[in-house]
């Protein structure tokens, strides 16, 4: 899927509920810089970048540990990616 297509559906649901591997909830929300904020207890967390989200989409298939290793919040960046509201137009 090309990325522009993937980040305009991401923007498309920031705010809705999102649950990592472990099931926590969470919700995002994109910034003007082109970063997702993820949210969890009401607080918020890690600002990810559009780049680090093109870069996990490569990384997408490989060992978990490296995914973990170079994607920066992971856990976030990997539920939302794996969603079925992002994935799907």
């Amino acid at each position: 899927m090309e990325f522009n297509i993937l980040w305009n559906s991401i923007k498309r649901h920031e705010g809705e509920i999102f649950y990592t591997v472990r099931g926590l909830p969470f919700t995002y929300r994109c910034t003007q810089k082109q970063e997702i904020q993820p949210f969890r207890d009401g607080r918020a967390t890690w600002k990810i970048t559009r780049n680090n989200l093109e870069k996990a989409i490569n990384m997408m298939h490989k060992p978990k540990n490296d995914f973990n290793k170079v994607v920066i919040a992971p856990s976030y960046v990997y539920s939302i990616l794996t969603d079925s509201r992002i994935t799907n137009r």
